[in-house]
Formats: structure tokens, sequence, C-alpha cells
């Protein structure tokens, strides 16, 4: 009976993977829902951040560390005073490695949250995966390296590359982001 019951465990797992996932909030002290006050609270009592920036749809930061790494900013968008969007820009200290710390990353969100990425790499001629030179293919833009993380409840993180060879993480409720793009864009198209 015990050998079934592991035997159902593991199928489980290996058949529905999302279902042991743990959810995202957000990231850095921040929830997605939390309103300027609090994101600013939260961003101002981690050690290294500095204020940089507010606008009326967000704030940002500049230094400060995301788990082992060297944050060159965070923005923090929001939404009708609703965090939706926390956006990690890293500084890369080697660039040629720059594709092992991506898969570093990806690798420390996969074990965090339990949950496969869909990844996006695209290659243009004369450049292709695992030849040596990627990092140039990605400053020429011959190379656009991402994965997602989607979530059940409309949540993802995503990380990238820039053709500056830096690496994004962006953690995003997906509800609240597509609610500040349409009044976003109601507001564009006033004055057509």
């Amino acid at each position: 009976m015990f050998k079934m019951k592991k035997l159902l465990f593991a199928l489980a797992v290996l058949f529905c993977p999302n279902l042991y996932a743990q959810e995202v909030t957000g990231c850095l002290g921040n929830n997605f829902g939390d309103n300027l006050a609090t994101v600013k609270a939260n961003m101002t009592s981690r050690p290294g951040f500095k204020f940089n920036s507010e606008t009326a749809s967000g704030v940002s930061y500049i230094n400060g560390q995301y788990g082992k790494y060297e944050c060159i900013g965070v923005a923090l968008q929001l939404y009708k005073n609703q965090l939706h969007t926390i956006k990690v820009l890293l500084y890369v200290k080697n660039p040629p490695k720059v594709m092992d710390m991506y898969y570093e990353i990806v690798d420390e969100l996969q074990i965090k949250y339990g949950i496969q990425p869909e990844y996006l790499h695209e290659y243009k001629y004369p450049y292709q995966a695992n030849d040596g030179h990627t990092p140039t293919a990605i400053k020429l833009g011959y190379a656009d390296i991402a994965c997602i993380f989607r979530f059940p409840n409309d949540r993802v993180i995503t990380v990238n590359i820039s053709e500056t060879l830096t690496i994004k993480v962006a953690y995003q409720d997906a509800n609240l982001a597509r609610a500040a793009i349409e009044e976003s864009k109601k507001n564009n198209q006033k004055d057509y």
C-alpha cells in the first residue's frame, strides 16, 4: 500500500508539475497589490537600495541585492495604487559568462517555485545555440534569450538578457498589468 502511494505521488509530480508549485506573490519584500507607501517602506528598509525616482505609475531604486546578485536597479510599477510589476536589473560581472548567470538564476527560481520555465531562445544566422558566441550574438541583436515561468494564478516571472548583457528578472501580476495597459491605451487614444 505504501509503495502504491509513493508511486501515485511520483506520477502526480511528473505529470502535474505545477500541482506542487509555490505561488509567486512578489519579490524583495513587496507583494502584488501593495500600495505605494508600503512599497516605499519595504524598499527603504532593504539594505543597499537607494531611492532613484518616482512617477505617477511607480517608483525606482538603484543598487541593492537580489539574492546573491548585485542590482543595477529595481522598478516597481503600480496601477490604481496597487503594485503589479517588479523589474530587477542585474549587473553581470563577467559578460562572457552571462549565460551561466542566466541559467543559475533560472535554476534558482525553478527550485524555489517548483515550476518549469518555458524557454524562448531565438538565434539568427550566422549564430546558433551552443556555438560559443552567444554573448556576441546577444550584443549584436542576433539572439534573444528569455524564459517565462507561468503560474496558475495568472502571475509570471520572466528572465531575459538585454543587448547590454544585463539580466532582467520581472515579476508580474498579469491581471493588474493588463488593466494598467488598457487604461494607458485609452488615455493615449483620447487625443486621436
